[in-house]
C-alpha cells in the first residue's frame, strides 16, 4: 500500500493470459472484493461521510463510530494486514485540521522512538491520506475519558484514580 496516495488499478486478463502475468484473477477479484466506497461529498463540516461495513481502503473494513470531536471522527476498523481491531481518526477534509494532524503525526511518531516497549503513549500504527482526509491508525484502547465520565453520569473519578491518570501523563510528557 502506498502511504499518501490512493491508487485504483484495473487489471485485465486476455484470453492469451500465461502464468508470467504479474496480475492475476484471484489479486483482480480481491482488489473488486475490498475496493473502495463509491466517492461521497463531506458533510457541510468537512467530516468524511462512510457506512458501516464498507472499506475505508482495501485494508481497513469499518465496523462502527467510535466517537467524533472537533479535528473530525473516529472509526473502529478491521485490519486485514494484522487482523486486529483498530481505532482510525480521520481528520476534517480542511486545510488547517489537515495541517494540525501532520503535527500529530510528527509528534507521534517522536514519542515512538523513545517508548520503546510501547508502554506509555498511545501507539500510532500507520497514517495515509484517503479523499483529502488525513487518517491516522491507532491502536485500540477502552472508551476516552469523556465516555467513562458519562457513563457514570459525570461522577468524580477517586483520587486514587486521579494521581494513576496524573503519573501516566507525566511518564508520558518526560519520555518525549
Amino acid at each position: 500500500m502506498l502511504c499518501g496516495q490512493e491508487v485504483n488499478v484495473k487489471c485485465t486478463v486476455s484470453s492469451e493470459a500465461t502464468l508470467d502475468h504479474t496480475c492475476s484473477l484471484k489479486y483482480a477479484k480481491d482488489l473488486h472484493q475490498h475496493a473502495s466506497p463509491p466517492w461521497r461529498e463531506d458533510d457541510k463540516d468537512g467530516h468524511y461521510k462512510f457506512e458501516v461495513g464498507e472499506d475505508l481502503t482495501s485494508r481497513y473494513k469499518i465496523h462502527g463510530k467510535m466517537g467524533e470531536g472537533t479535528f473530525g471522527q473516529v472509526l473502529e476498523c478491521w485490519d486485514r494486514e494484522r487482523e486486529e481491531m483498530v481505532a482510525i481518526k480521520i481528520i476534517r477534509g480542511i486545510k488547517k485540521y489537515r495541517e494540525a494532524a501532520m503535527i500529530e503525526i510528527d509528534m507521534l511518531q517522536q514519542l515512538g522512538k523513545h517508548d520503546k516497549n510501547g508502554s506509555l503513549c498511545v501507539q500510532i500504527r500507520n497514517w495515509f491520506d484517503y479523499r483529502n482526509h488525513i487518517c491516522i491508525v491507532f491502536e485500540k484502547l477502552g472508551p476516552s475519558l469523556y465516555d467513562f465520565l458519562r457513563k457514570n453520569n459525570y461522577r468524580s473519578f477517586p483520587i486514587d484514580l486521579v494521581r494513576k491518570f496524573a503519573r501516566q501523563l507525566l511518564e508520558c510528557v518526560a519520555c518525549g
